[in-house]
């Protein structure tokens, strides 16, 4: 895990969700946590696990704003930082963490991305 691997996923999930790059904690190399993968060499890594971190990070992005959107009605919100902003309104993250651990509810997801084999 050599490549930088962490930052480049960072970006991608704190790009894609809108947050902070700061607030983003990628885990690697956990086999409690982490399916078991093939390997990884050179730019591979990069493209199958950003991918991944990619679909994961449109997800998690949809899940944050329905659950904004059950708590306050409709709305057009989007992330900017660590807030979730709608017409009149704001929510910081933490403060929907908090919300939602209230009613048992949490946001977790998940993506898994298979690159086809290369040709030759």
């Amino acid at each position: 895990m050599g490549q930088q691997i962490r930052t480049v996923l960072s970006q991608i999930a704190s790009e894609v969700i809108g947050t902070d790059f700061e607030t983003i904690e990628i885990i690697t190399g956990d086999t409690e946590l982490m399916p078991e993968g093939i390997g990884a060499a050179s730019q591979r890594q990069t493209y199958i696990s950003g991918n991944a971190v990619l679909e994961a990070s449109r997800k998690f992005k949809e899940k944050i704003i329905s659950s904004v959107s059950g708590l306050q009605g409709e709305g057009n919100y989007e992330i900017k930082g660590n807030r979730v902003v709608w017409n009149g309104g704001e929510l910081s993250l933490k403060n929907l963490s908090q919300l939602l651990g209230k009613r048992h509810q949490e946001i977790a997801v998940s993506a898994t991305y298979t690159a086809n084999p290369p040709t030759r």
